[in-house]
Parts: C-alpha cells; sequence; structure tokens
C-alpha cells in the first residue's frame, strides 16, 4: 500500500539552514536537532529544500545541513529552487522585475512596485514549482524546508489544490547574531 501524501513544512532563514556564522553553534545544533526530530516522529523519506547551487555559492557553503542529515539517515534528499537563468527564461529575473517596477513614473512606487511584483509574481511561481517538483518525486512523507516567509503560502497552496490531506508547517527563525 502507497502511503499518504504528506507534506511537513519547516520555514527558517537560509543563513540557518545552510550552517552559517551568522547563528551561534547552540542555535544551529537546535535546528540541527528540531530536523532529527522531524525525521524521526514523521518517518521522512524525503528531504526537499527551497535551495540551488548559487543560494549554496552566496551562502559560502557546499551543502546545507538537511542535505549532511539526509545522508546520515540514508533520506532521499534534493534541491529544488529555480536558477538565475529559469528565472530568466520564465520572465521574472531579478533584473527583468527591476525593468517592470522601473516603467512607474512616480519614484516613490518603484521600490512598492517592486516588492510587490516580487512577492506577487515571483514567489507564486516559485512556490508553485517546487509543489509541482515535490508531487512528481510522489515520496511521502516529505519535509521541506523553506524559507520562514514561504511556509503560510505553500500551506495555503497545497490545501488549495486538494492534495495531501496532511499537512503541517513549522517557523523556526532565531534572530542572527549581531556583529
Amino acid at each position: 500500500m502507497t502511503p499518504s501524501p504528506k507534506i511537513i513544512i519547516l520555514g527558517t532563514s537560509h543563513p540557518l539552514q545552510c550552517g552559517t556564522d551568522k547563528f551561534s553553534s547552540d542555535q544551529i545544533s537546535e535546528f540541527k536537532r528540531l530536523v532529527h526530530e522531524i525525521c524521526e516522529n514523521e518517518k521522512v523519506i524525503n528531504i526537499v529544500e527551497e535551495m540551488n547551487d548559487e543560494g549554496l555559492a552566496i551562502h559560502g557553503v557546499e551543502n546545507t545541513i538537511c542535505y549532511y542529515i539526509a545522508s546520515e539517515k540514508n533520506i532521499k534528499h534534493s534541491y529544488i529552487d529555480l536558477s538565475s537563468e529559469l528565472k530568466s527564461a520564465l520572465g521574472v529575473s531579478d533584473g527583468q522585475i527591476v525593468s517592470i517596477a522601473l516603467r512607474e513614473t512616480d519614484n516613490g512606487k518603484i521600490n512598492s512596485m517592486r516588492e510587490l511584483l516580487t512577492e506577487k509574481l515571483l514567489h507564486s511561481i516559485r512556490e508553485r514549482y517546487w509543489l509541482s517538483h515535490i508531487l512528481r518525486e510522489n515520496t511521502w512523507p516529505t519535509l521541506f524546508i523553506c524559507g520562514s516567509d514561504h511556509g503560510q503560502a505553500m500551506q495555503d497552496l497545497v490545501n488549495c489544490v486538494g492534495y495531501g490531506p496532511m499537512l503541517s508547517w513549522f517557523r523556526h527563525c532565531p534572530e542572527e547574531l549581531k556583529k
């Protein structure tokens, strides 16, 4: 019998996801403990992350904390964020969004238009892409790690398409260290 679809969403900050020095060793240990706990309690067999090679390079790491946890636990793992090249092909690269926002005649509206386009256009495209990837994999239960700003939207999206009767999401975002 195939397990019922189940997606567990863990929203966090990308520097913590990558284990950067913006967080203390205690904060990183707590994040690791939380991921281990979710994997054990939910019997996770697939970890999917909002991340790609470009994001790893930005944060100065080869892999994320969850990549290493998945390796250690022999859990399937993948990074699934859109590359800059794919965003450009879709017409939603950072430069393309800025270009659209610059069409505003009122200088005061340019930044708010850029933010609006990023939130309502780019984020929704990315979130649908991520869900499509998770559904195609058809591996349950799946732990999805994303930026905390996407957690509620992902929950709403999964509920909206009526896929996966069980869904929960957690937010884990300790404050970054002051430098």
